[in-house]
């Protein structure tokens, strides 16, 4: 299986912990697995301890995004209000307008989020790997959502089926994630990104019965015939060895 994963350790954040058990628990199931990752991904923090869940023997397959460090786009997403008897203050509310079109202008490009700059290394990165090793299907797990769109690329090139994996839906979190856009061109350019995707998918995965609903009746209306399955979150028990248990249990 090719595991497409813009995030993954040594990534941290609540985001990884999905992927990164996923790795490591589908070799049970008689999946070998391989992952396909950011290079230099930006990301607002970083957990090495998580390297340790990850198989010795783990194909990682790493290509360099063209984004800038997380906190030049952390510092244009910033609010820019504030009192001018601040310390710049005045400066801020100067340059107040020019930020917000400089958003405006980034986000109406890099559709579905900043990651689609990940996009064309890691499409060719890929199909490297693919053509390296024999693999049966691609995994592609959001957001970010350029995950899903990378995935959708490998599979109609290669022929390989594709899954995807909604751990927050579409339609809610991409108005809210880095680089959300509430205005309606961007709106109607990642619904027909999210109809695409959905059409083209051979399976649906999403994390809760809701979710799974909501992502399979997208589906429907986009066409696709693929199967959905609600795979909860869940934990991994090996993470609670030698805690303490209250109650005596």
């Amino acid at each position: 299986m090719l595991f497409v994963s813009y995030q993954f350790p040594p990534v941290g954040g609540a985001g990884v912990q999905r992927p990164a058990k996923f790795a490591k628990f589908l070799r049970e199931f008689g999946w070998d697995v391989s992952v396909l990752m950011a290079a230099n991904p930006s990301v607002p923090v970083l957990d090495e301890s998580l390297l340790a869940d990850l198989p010795d023997d783990l194909v990682i397959e790493k290509a360099r995004t063209w984004e800038p460090g997380y906190a030049v786009k952390r510092g244009l997403g910033q609010s820019t209000s504030g009192g001018t008897s601040s310390r710049g203050g005045w400066k801020r509310t100067l340059l107040a307008p020019v930020r917000r079109a400089m958003r405006f202008a980034v986000g109406i490009v890099l559709q579905p989020d900043p990651q689609l700059l990940w996009l064309p290394n890691a499409y060719r990165s890929g199909l490297a790997l693919l053509r390296r090793l024999r693999h049966d299907v691609i995994f592609a797990t959001s957001p970010p959502y350029t995950n899903l769109i990378l995935g959708t690329l490998l599979s109609r090139r290669t022929g390989l089926p594709l899954v995807v994996d909604f751990r927050d839906e579409w339609d809610i979190s991409g108005q809210y994630l880095e680089n959300s856009q509430r205005d309606w061109f961007s709106r109607m350019i990642q619904r027909r990104m999210q109809r695409w995707v959905l059409r083209h998918a051979n399976a649906i995965v999403a994390t809760t019965q809701a979710s799974t609903s909501a992502v399979a009746a997208r589906a429907a209306e986009a066409g696709s015939r693929a199967e959905s399955l609600c795979i909860y979150n869940g934990f991994d028990p090996g993470d609670f060895l030698g805690e303490a248990v209250g109650n005596g249990q």
